[in-house]
């Protein structure tokens, strides 16, 4: 189906829904049909549900609070895919508060439209531990039958052609890595033999999303820029009992507002904060259950599932309190246990100027990689790590060459400067001391790489965007800190309102310098921490992150991050590297002096940077010495969110194992927010699959 077909059908649907149901007495919007099911949230779960459901026979009526992905250009081409995640249009920015920016989709098909997401099937053991943490039975029919829902689907390309040289050089060094050994060129579904590489899903240079494969049914009605913010229940003094389980009430309604894309979006920077709010012009609307056997099934995802509950009555005695809301269930555990894939890497410029786009098309996995730690003197802190084909890799120290180099106590934490020697010594130098044990601790680790043209939006977005992180580099320091701020005030004073991505046409300049970059990501597979969702006083979904609280965390990041400085400085990896990034300082001043705002505005910075001409190699710098304690600094420098909250609404302690809400008949969840426990691999299968899993078990009763 081409894309302005779909715009027609989407714009046909709309109109003819809103013109026929719309009240203007009651500024509410009343159906003129019965539904059998009403899913809250047209994302990656979303629509596969609606699929299902459509399929079984059953009339689905779709509520996202997006538009449709043709109104939104930069979600329709892979060039856009990382890029799309700054367009506030489309992608909700919300900093959590451990200043980590996380971005949550506004438009139709959710993540599969605003993230270039690849597909790893989720294991039997994975979704079978985790729908038993419900007490219910795992269906092992169901659950092949969802596999291959979404293996039919069309959703998934099997193109993976390892283009460019960096994508190629890389896939060579992690196959001989020994945690990494067991490595396939051609794409695979499973975690088999350790090592899944797969590819963004590409047919004719449009994304084919979630939305566009599973929502062209009959049985299917899509209302777009439908804003829920609470749901109503049917209660009477017999079956009201905030605290009984036993004492089960009903949905009722669903009450909302109506926006369009002509309503827009605030952009809102507060120091440290960065935060997205859509503005709701149009009217509220009501839409409620007619059928006796009818459900509303929410997939607004991990962030706005509980937030839509709790503003509904439902979730902890504390957010009832705080905003006087009346309680319809006491749950505890709504909102809790939020954690997410932390992701952390080194990014650098290509020599070769030609270098292909492309994104997640090696994706390596290991399902052990030891951590051993520190010796406890100061001296043996001197050793480094090196990785070396003939010995065991997370277990070889030696000494640096330069043996005469001396550190103490009170200048070690100053040891954060641009390299000028090599990092590791000779080969003939390593001195192998195995020390790995069966008390010594492994974990899983993710490799995956990002190189051409798609890696400028995404280091603009991780870097320049992360306005409260330190960065090594002056001039990214400069950027990071203030070059979004002095511009908007600079805006300010003329009176003028700059939207976003006006601000990203000016960061133009910039991206053409760093178009020829490459990275090598990882990201923490099993994070132990965690946060929790409240309420802002807005009644906005609040994200109260705890990365690394917990120590198994840190030691993950260490595991992950040293494999990634192994590969980055290798000679096969590292030679592909340009050793400077001198060329991003004349756009960069080329762009400054373009635009009168701006003269005057700290542009001798620029100069200072130039004249010292200390722009490290990769982004950030890595450390003159490697122990735990640097290159966790080094993680903390690079790290943000990789846009996979989960386990707000978890199976077992909020929903239980007819994915229905705990004390409410009918009401269920079917997002990312119901597992427990996120898939240490990238999560989109696991949505994926389970979104097909709980619409076939749902659809059965």
């Amino acid at each position: 189906m081409n894309i302005s077909k779909i715009l027609f059908i989407y714009s046909i649907a709309f109109v003819n829904f809103i013109t026929c149901i719309y009240n203007q007495d009651y500024n509410e919007i009343l159906p003129n049909n019965d539904y059998d099911v009403i899913i809250i949230g047209a994302g990656a779960s979303g629509c596969v549900m609606a699929n299902v459901y459509a399929n079984k026979g059953l009339k689905v009526l779709l509520l996202e609070r997006g538009g449709p992905r043709p109104e939104h250009p930069t979600t329709l081409y892979t060039s856009g895919v990382p890029g799309v995640i700054t367009d506030e249009s489309v992608s909700e920015a919300i900093t959590t508060s451990n200043g980590t920016l996380l971005n949550v989709a506004n438009v139709i098909g959710g993540g599969t439209s605003i993230n270039g997401g690849f597909y790893v099937q989720p294991s039997f053991n994975f979704m079978k531990k985790t729908i038993e943490r419900s007490e219910a039975k795992f269906d092992e029919g169901v659950y092949n039958e969802a596999i291959n829902i979404i293996q039919n689907s069309q959703l998934l390309s099997k193109d993976n052609k390892l283009d460019g040289n960096f994508p190629k050089y890389l896939f060579e060094y992690i196959s001989q890595m020994p945690d990494f050994r067991n490595s396939n060129p051609n794409p695979s579904y499973t975690a088999v033999n350790n090592s899944v590489f797969v590819t963004v899903s590409e047919f004719h240079g449009n994304i084919r999303n979630s939305a566009d494969i599973f929502l062209s049914h009959d049985n299917i009605q899509i209302l777009p820029y439908s804003v829920v913010e609470s749901i109503s229940f049917n209660v009477t003094e017999d079956n009201h009992n905030p605290y009984s389980l036993k004492k089960k009430i009903s949905a009722d309604c669903i009450m909302g507002k109506m926006r369009s894309k002509k309503d827009g979006y605030l952009s809102v920077n507060s120091g440290k904060t960065h935060r997205t709010l859509y503005y709701n012009s149009g009217p509220k609307f009501r839409i409620c259950i007619k059928k006796p056997n009818a459900f509303i099934m929410l997939a607004a995802g991990a962030v706005y599932s509980p937030a839509i509950l709790m503003k509904s009555g439902i979730g902890p005695t504390n957010i009832m309190n705080k905003y006087g809301i009346q309680p319809m269930k006491i749950l505890e555990q709504v909102g809790r246990n939020y954690h997410d894939h932390l992701q952390f890497g080194l990014f650098g410029i290509l020599k070769n100027q030609n270098e292909p786009i492309s994104i997640q098309k090696i994706y390596a996995y290991s399902n052990c990689t030891y951590y051993i730690p520190d010796p406890p003197t100061l001296q043996d802190e001197l050793k480094l790590f090196h990785h070396h084909k003939q010995c065991s890799y997370t277990n070889i120290h030696y000494h640096h060459k330069y043996n005469n180099f001396t550190v103490n106590q009170q200048n070690f934490d100053s040891l954060f400067s641009p390299i000028n020697f090599p990092l590791f010594g000779d080969n003939d130098l390593i001195s192998h001391n195995p020390n790995i044990n069966e008390n010594s601790k492994c974990y899983s680790t993710i490799l995956d790489e990002v190189s051409g043209g798609l890696w400028a939006p995404f280091a603009i977005s991780q870097i320049i965007y992360r306005k409260g992180k330190q960065t090594n580099n002056p001039l990214l320091t400069y950027l990071a800190i203030n070059m979004r701020e002095k511009i908007l005030d600079a805006v300010n004073k003329n009176s003028t309102v700059m939207l976003d991505t006006k601000f990203n046409v000016l960061l133009d300049p910039i991206q053409q310098c760093l178009s020829n970059g490459a990275a090598t990501i990882s990201f923490i597979t099993q994070p132990k921490s965690r946060g929790y969702i409240t309420l802002d006083k807005d009644g906005l979904p609040e994200i109260k992150s705890a990365d690394f609280a917990d120590q198994s965390d840190i030691e993950a990041a260490i595991v992950g991050m040293k494999n990634i400085i192994d590969i980055m400085t290798s000679d096969m990896i590292g030679n592909l590297f340009q050793e400077e990034l001198d060329s991003c300082i004349l756009p960069l001043r080329n762009m400054w002096n373009s635009f009168s705002l701006f003269s005057g505005i700290e542009a001798s910075l620029i100069n200072t940077v130039q004249m010292q001409r200390v722009i490290p190699a990769f982004i950030p710098p890595i450390p003159s010495i490697i122990n735990d304690k640097t290159i966790f600094e080094l993680v903390k420098e690079s790290y943000s969110t990789i846009w996979h909250p989960t386990g707000t609404c978890a199976l077992g302690s909020v929903v239980d194992g007819n994915f229905t809400v705990r004390g409410i008949s009918n009401l269920k969840i079917g997002d990312a927010s119901i597992f427990p426990e996120i898939s240490d691999v990238s999560p989109l299968g696991s949505v994926l699959v389970m979104a097909a899993y709980v619409a076939l078990k749902t659809s059965a009763n």
